[in-house]
C-alpha cells in the first residue's frame, strides 16, 4: 500500500476520511451523511454519494487521492477456514468452493481473497494445513466503489471488510508489545480481544480469539435510540435532538430517561458477552475496546461497564501513540487501521 493513504468509512450517519502515513493520522475529517442516502447499511444513490464526497474533499482540501474503503459486513462474506496445504494457484481454484453455503450465484461474479493466519504442522513438524481468513465480495460491488471514488476525484487502491481491518490494528498492537513475531507462522498466541463499536443505527461487537477474527454480533439497537429519547424529552425533531445528544445540552446525558436507554443498550451488550462466555468458557477476553459515535457519552459507558465482566477501555489503547489522539481514534478507528500494512 502507498505510504500516504486516505482510509474511508461510510457509515449510516457519518462519512470518515482518515489521511494517514503508515497508520498515523495526518488529517481526519468526519462529516454527516445526508438523510436517506444510506439505508440498512447500503448506499441508496451512488451518484449522490459521490457528490457528497466531492464536496467534503473540496471543503477540507483533502489532497491525498489514494483511497482505501472499509467494506460493511452486509456487502461481503468473511469466513475463517482450515484447508490442506496448497500453492497460491491451487487456492485460487479451491477457495471459492468454501463459500458454496453462502453464495448461490455464479462464483465468477465474485472476488475471493485470503490472509494466512497460521501454518498447522503434524506431529513430525511437517506443515499439513493452513488456517485462513477468507473473504468474498461481488465484482459489481467493487466496480461500484471504484466508480464512486473516481467520480469523487480519488482512486480506490484497496477494500477490506471491517472485521479484517480491526484485525490489522490488533496484529500491529501484538507485534509492538512482543506478543507475536512479525510473521504469519505460529502467531495466534492465547490472548482474546473484543471491539465494541457504538454506532448510530446499530452496535457491533467483534471478537478475536487468539488475536484472530472469530465472530461478529450486530445489535439492532444503536445510539440513535438515545437521540429518540431526547427528542421525546424536549419535543424537538431528531436533528435537534442529535445536537443535544452530542453537546450534552442541559446535562441531558444524566436524565433518567436517557439512563434507562443506556441500560437497555447495556443489557443487549451483556447478553452477547454472556453468550460468548458460555460457548467459550476458557476465553481470555478481559478487555472490550470501545469506539464509535457513542464513545464520548460517559454515562453510556458507565452503564455498559456495570453490566459486563471485561474492562471497558478506549480503542486507542490498541494504536501507537503516534497514530492520533484518543478522540480521533475512537471516532474513526477502522478508517485509520485500513491504512496499516
Amino acid at each position: 500500500m502507498a505510504k500516504l493513504v486516505t482510509g474511508v468509512e461510510i457509515g449510516s450517519y457519518h462519512i470518515k476520511f482518515a489521511v494517514c502515513n503508515q497508520g498515523n493520522i495526518t488529517q481526519l475529517v468526519i462529516e454527516p451523511v445526508p438523510d436517506n442516502l444510506i439505508r440498512e447499511g447500503a448506499i441508496v444513490s451512488w451518484e449522490a454519494m459521490a457528490d457528497v464526497m466531492k464536496e467534503v474533499i473540496g471543503k477540507h482540501k483533502l489532497t491525498c487521492k489514494q483511497a482505501a474503503i472499509v467494506l460493511p459486513e452486509n456487502q461481503m462474506y468473511l469466513r475463517r477456514l482450515t484447508m490442506p496445504l496448497m500453492t497460491v494457484d491451487q487456492l485460487k481454484v479451491n477457495l471459492p468452493y468454501e463459500f458454496h453455503d453462502y453464495i448461490s450465484e455464479d462464483i465468477d461474479k465474485y472476488f475471493f481473497d485470503y490472509a494466512v493466519i497460521d501454518m498447522i504442522k503434524n506431529e513430525e513438524g511437517e506443515v499439513k494445513q493452513m488456517d485462513l481468513l477468507a473473504a468474498a465480495v461481488k465484482k459489481t460491488t467493487i466496480d461500484q466503489y471504484k466508480t464512486l471514488f473516481r467520480r469523487a476525484g480519488m482512486k480506490l487502491i484497496a477494500a477490506e471488510p471491517v472485521a479484517s481491518v480491526y484485525g490489522k490494528a490488533i496484529r500491529a498492537y501484538r507485534i509492538a508489545h512482543g506478543i507475536i513475531g512479525n510473521t504469519s507462522e505460529g502467531n495466534t498466541g492465547d490472548d482474546d480481544y473484543g471491539i465494541l463499536d457504538l454506532g448510530h443505527s446499530s452496535i457491533r461487537i467483534d471478537i478475536y480469539s487468539q488475536g484472530v477474527y472469530d465472530t461478529t454480533r450486530i445489535l439492532e439497537i444503536g445510539c440513535d435510540a438515545i437521540t429518540d429519547t431526547i427528542s421525546e424529552l424536549y419535543h424537538v425533531d431528531r436533528h435537534i435532538a442529535e445536537v443535544y445528544k452530542q453537546t450534552n445540552q442541559d446535562n441531558v446525558w444524566e436524565h433518567e430517561a436517557c439512563i434507562n436507554t443506556y441500560n437497555n443498550i447495556a443489557i443487549e451488550v451483556m447478553r452477547v458477552m454472556n453468550f460468548y462466555n458460555f460457548n467459550h468458557p476458557d476465553n481470555s477476553l478481559d478487555k472490550l475496546y470501545y469506539c464509535g459515535g457513542g464513545a464520548h457519552i460517559t454515562p453510556l459507558l458507565r452503564e455498559i461497564s456495570h453490566m459486563i465482566e471485561p474492562e471497558l477501555v478506549g480503542i486507542e489503547e490498541l494504536y501507537s501513540k503516534e497514530a492520533g489522539n484518543a478522540e480521533e481514534l475512537r471516532a474513526a478507528p477502522a478508517a485509520v487501521a485500513i491504512t496499516m500494512e
